[in-house]
């Protein structure tokens, strides 16, 4: 699965979400920026920093996360990075 440099991703997460294989391939798309709406989304948020602070110890590439209240606010923060960053187009995903 190819996704776009900046994503939203929307909670809460299926039972069978695997984020670690999430963030495997966010690393192998060169994701930027992964921006968190909906219920839980702290705890989530907290669970991808771990993973992606394991996946990368190196630190050569980082993954920007961000939690927000509503997906308007989450898409918006995506949009606008992906414009300033020449990323592409932002991407709503679930898992």
């Amino acid at each position: 699965m190819s996704v776009s440099r900046c994503i939203v991703l929307k909670l809460p997460l299926s039972t069978e979400a695997d984020l670690a294989a999430f963030v495997d391939n966010c690393f192998a798309s060169t994701v930027e920026l992964i921006a968190l709406c909906g219920e839980g989304g702290s705890d989530v948020e907290d669970e991808l920093d771990d993973l992606i602070i394991a996946h990368d110890l190196s630190r050569s590439h980082m993954i920007v996360t961000a939690t927000h209240a509503t997906e308007n606010g989450a898409i918006e923060l995506a949009v606008d990075w992906a414009k300033r960053n020449s990323c592409g187009k932002a991407e709503v995903v679930t898992l």
